[in-house]
């Protein structure tokens, strides 16, 4: 492999640390050239800016000047350009993060082998389109082993979808899973709670913002419930979990029982159970008794 091969393979290794990132800075000075020094200032501002804690003129300063590089010299660096530029984020000098939706899946997934994406969001799908499975098909799986937060955010996605995305295996290192608004039943949750490939989960969000899907006969079509909530709760596989978010999820007294009296929760730092309005005040106590201030009813 070469010099350039080698560091942009210990950057997808390590993406969360800055010492590869600062590594590749130096060898673009090495290079030479207005592109690759102007390259290398832009990866050593962003990173610093990372860094920083409180906001004070130098980083003002150095805000503002990343931002002006990134502007005139994007099409040179290789960054998304056009109508991709809101598609993606661009954090510690690379892409960090990738918005997928069917119009721009291909392009937008185009980017992954070549940077550090640890964040993908995936909006708008159909539950009749499949093109993004087909995407992931082409690309090879080590491009995705650098991903850990994936996130869904749409009412379009069904129990089929999601059953078929944490079945792809393709993210290994996933970290975060959240799943917004999506038309999802107890069942995609129930799937969620015995794949063993997502035992590295520390943050799991199933959220319903908008309400509830109902029938004409008034039968809940999407929500967690307290099926789910009983899975999610005696699952072997989610014992790294460190945030629980079941918003607006429909969970009643059965699942809140389930969550109260689970031995596998013992790391769990947040649960966020509201707009949960079936959860009465014994089980709202009963929860208060078992996380404390750790959830938020």
């Amino acid at each position: 492999m070469s010099t350039e091969e080698l560091l942009h393979q210990a950057i997808a290794d390590q993406p969360e640390e800055d010492t590869p990132r600062l590594a590749f800075a130096d060898w673009l000075d090495e290079l030479g050239g207005e592109a690759n020094s102007t390259r290398a200032e832009f990866i050593r501002l962003q990173v610093m800016l990372y860094r920083a804690n409180v906001e004070m003129p130098e980083t003002k300063a150095a805000r503002q000047r990343a931002a002006d590089l990134l502007e005139r010299y994007r099409t040179a660096w290789g960054f998304p350009t056009g109508q991709l530029q809101s598609r993606c984020v661009i954090r510690r000098g690379f892409v960090d993060e990738l918005i997928v939706s069917d119009r721009w899946a291909a392009r937008t997934l185009a980017f992954l082998p070549r940077h550090p994406i640890t964040h993908i969001r995936l909006e708008g799908f159909s539950p009749d389109t499949f093109e993004v499975f087909e995407i992931f098909g082409l690309l090879e799986v080590p491009a995705f082993r650098k991903v850990r937060s994936l996130e869904v955010k749409t009412e379009q996605w069904i129990d089929e979808l999601i059953g078929r995305l944490i079945r792809l295996g393709h993210f290994p290192y996933l970290e975060s899973l959240s799943l917004i608004s999506t038309g999802i039943t107890p069942n995609a949750v129930v799937d969620i709670a015995r794949c063993p490939r997502l035992a590295r989960l520390r943050t799991l969000r199933v959220s319903f913002v908008g309400g509830y899907w109902m029938d004409p006969q008034h039968h809940m079509l999407r929500g967690v419930r307290d099926e789910g909530a009983v899975a999610l709760a005696t699952s072997p596989h989610l014992l790294e979990l460190r945030e629980l978010s079941l918003r607006g999820a429909a969970i009643g007294p059965v699942g809140a029982r389930a969550l109260v009296e689970s031995p596998n929760l013992m790391n769990l730092e947040r649960l966020i159970l509201t707009g949960n309005p079936y959860l009465d005040k014994d089980a709202q106590h009963a929860l208060r008794q078992r996380f404390g201030n750790r959830v938020f009813l």
